[in-house]
């Protein structure tokens, strides 16, 4: 028998409506946190992994300095990297707690109507052959 957290519990307590109301507003932050990860994994690619930049440094105080400064730019990677996996919690912006909050079949079936209404609404205007082909099969329809 597994211990579910106070904020387990908490977010099972929601409505769903509620629980998927905040699901959308985390993922949104979550996006914007994992596009900020993104952008220091390819800063980083220049500054810790790349002697494009350290060559520009002479060996002076400025060296150790650049030192520094590259082994922060690493660390503050990881540190935002594992930020998006900590635990959950309702006041985390990570993806275990959006993860939790839509873990229920109904608020599953919810999201994926609502996915469907608004392909279905117009959004396959110009839309592949392929795409029309999967939203047919998720929407079990023919093709459009």
């Amino acid at each position: 028998m597994s211990k579910r957290s106070d904020a387990e519990k908490a977010i099972e307590r929601l409505p769903r409506p509620e629980r998927i109301g905040l699901a959308k507003a985390k993922m949104t932050k979550v996006l914007d946190h994992f596009l900020y990860v993104v952008g220091l994994h390819a800063n980083n690619s220049f500054v810790v992994f790349s002697p494009v930049l350290a060559s520009q440094i002479p060996r002076s105080y400025a060296a150790n300095a650049f030192d520094v400064f590259q082994r922060s730019m690493y660390q503050i990677e990881i540190v935002r990297l594992c930020a998006l996996w900590d635990g959950i919690d309702l006041d985390k912006e990570n993806i275990p707690t959006v993860v939790k909050l839509i873990h229920d079949a109904e608020i599953i079936e919810m999201l994926a109507e609502e996915a469907r209404s608004q392909h279905m609404s117009g959004a396959t205007v110009g839309a592949s052959e392929v795409d029309k082909e999967m939203i047919a099969s998720i929407t079990n329809r023919s093709l459009i």
